[in-house]
């Protein structure tokens, strides 16, 4: 690609912005993020031993004009960026999965598997603590009235809103560990506020 910034953006701050985009992924909704890689990423075709990336510049451009409404560009911003990934491709009979150089998983074909009863109560929790935000209900106890339910119940799932919030987006999307059931957050002791003694007990380090 062979562009010439008109603004006369040093190429450290257009690196600079790309990191602060990196930092700030995990606070985006699923959502944006969906519309992010589709603005920047053409294709991706995946090899034995590499992935190749094919990104799509008019798209990057849109993205860091967000960061950077003063970056211009001009000459030809069509053609294709292309990256290479040397990865280790490996089957099992239970699944298939892509491996980088440093060891770590990077696609996986598990399938996510819904705990209904988590998904409800994590659900429950946010629903009956906005009935409460917003002066629907005054307590717990109230909420227990309405529903006819037990006050220690309802105290019980309200609590399920503390958790962390990688917690509840893992039993959300499905990918929660398997020992994980709705005992453990609504019959066992009370979880701890700390996030990483949540995790722990949960099964999530």
């Amino acid at each position: 690609m062979d562009s010439t910034s008109e603004a006369h953006i040093p190429l450290t701050k257009i690196r600079s912005t790309l990191k602060n985009i990196d930092m700030l992924w995990e606070e985006l909704f699923p959502a944006e993020q969906a519309r992010i890689i589709q603005l920047i990423i053409k294709d991706i075709v995946v090899h034995p031993q590499k992935l190749i990336v094919t990104f799509y510049p008019p798209g990057m451009l849109s993205v860091l004009h967000q960061f950077m409404p003063d970056l211009r560009f001009k000459g030809d911003i069509d053609d294709p960026m292309i990256l290479e990934i040397p990865v280790n491709l490996k089957h099992n009979s239970a699944q298939k999965v892509i491996i980088a150089p440093d060891g770590q998983h990077i696609i996986s074909n598990d399938e996510p598997h819904y705990e209904s009863p988590l998904v409800k109560a994590i659900v429950r929790a946010h629903h009956w603590q906005g009935m409460i935000d917003r002066g629907e209900a005054h307590s717990a106890q109230d909420i227990a009235k309405q529903e006819k339910l037990s006050t220690g119940y309802t105290e019980k799932v309200i609590r399920l809103t503390e958790l962390a919030p990688d917690i509840t987006s893992a039993i959300m999307d499905g990918r929660q560990p398997e020992t994980l059931q709705i005992n453990t957050l609504i019959k066992g002791r009370a979880l701890p506020h700390d996030w990483n003694e949540q995790r722990k007990i949960l099964g999530f380090q």
